[in-house]
């Protein structure tokens, strides 16, 4: 690269983003192409900066046309906005000290590579947002037959159902790991989620995961709990069973509370097994 060629590269960046005032835009430059497409939140809490100061960073990004709006407070960078980072992380290679060192250039360059030429089992794991969103949604799924539990992964997780919605959108169009399907009912069409066969290859190769498809245990304890996570649903037992329990010596006074008494006794060491058995057979 000639000396010329270098002031051009400088000039557009310093045209796209004033070096000098728009620290803020680069950063959040940086992390879309680290992190990927994310929430006004996740954008906030990655570079630092409350979510007025992202909102009207972004807004700027968008009229320079280097970031793009996915879905509803969703970002990622425009195909402009990659050209522009590729631009900038070959200038970076261009001017490190170990040129000149003996070390060939070429051996240092990043390729930014289009989205749709990447694989989706290696283009999620450059994206720890999606890669962790994947793996609960995927886990819940595997646990259930395949089919999401949306309100039950909304409550676990802490975020909404639109959050987990999003998720799955991006999820299912990006990776092909989930698709949308409509379901008659007595109600109507009900709009379901279930993993694909490719979800299930990618899901079945991180540890742990084949061994949670396979526990009866742990499916039983989920789902009669209404749970996504064996934690949680051991959780909502010791609740249950603690309410429970004053309740029942309270009332044990006569013959029928005697065999109530012991339903109940039954049904707690039944539950304390399975439990055990879950964790268990998750382990070994």
């Amino acid at each position: 690269m000639t000396d010329n060629d270098l002031m051009d590269i400088l000039k557009e960046l310093d045209e796209n983003i004033d070096f000098a005032r728009g620290e803020i835009q680069w950063k959040i430059v940086l992390f879309l192409s680290q992190r990927g497409a994310s929430t006004i939140s996740e954008i906030s809490k990655g570079v630092g900066i409350n979510k007025k100061a992202s909102i009207d960073s972004i807004r700027k990004l968008i009229t320079k046309g280097l970031v793009e709006k996915i879905k509803y407070d969703i970002y990622d960078l425009s195909p402009a906005g990659r050209t522009l980072l590729g631009k900038l992380l070959s200038l970076s290679t261009v001017m490190s000290p170990t040129n000149g060192s003996g070390v060939d250039p070429s051996e240092k360059v990043v390729e930014v590579k289009p989205q749709d030429e990447l694989d989706g089992e290696l283009d999620i794991m450059h994206n720890l947002n999606h890669y962790y969103y994947f793996v609960e949604i995927g886990k819940a799924a595997m646990v259930n037959d395949g089919k999401v539990p949306l309100t039950a992964l909304s409550k676990e997780l802490g975020v909404s159902k639109r959050t987990i919605i999003n998720y799955l959108e991006i999820l299912a169009t990006r990776y092909k790991f989930f698709k949308k399907i409509n379901k008659r009912s007595i109600s109507g069409l009900r709009v379901e989620w279930i993993i694909t066969e490719d979800g299930k290859k990618v899901l079945g190769k991180i540890p742990g995961i084949y061994k949670m498809r396979n526990n009866i245990f742990l499916k039983f304890i989920l789902k009669s709990t209404v749970s996504t996570r064996l934690d949680y649903a051991i959780f909502k037992l010791l609740i249950a069973f603690s309410i429970i329990s004053p309740v029942i010596f309270y009332f044990y006074k006569n013959p029928l509370d005697h065999i109530v008494a012991t339903i109940w006794l039954y049904f707690l060491v039944f539950y304390v097994l399975a439990s055990v058995m879950a964790f268990i057979g998750t382990r070994k």
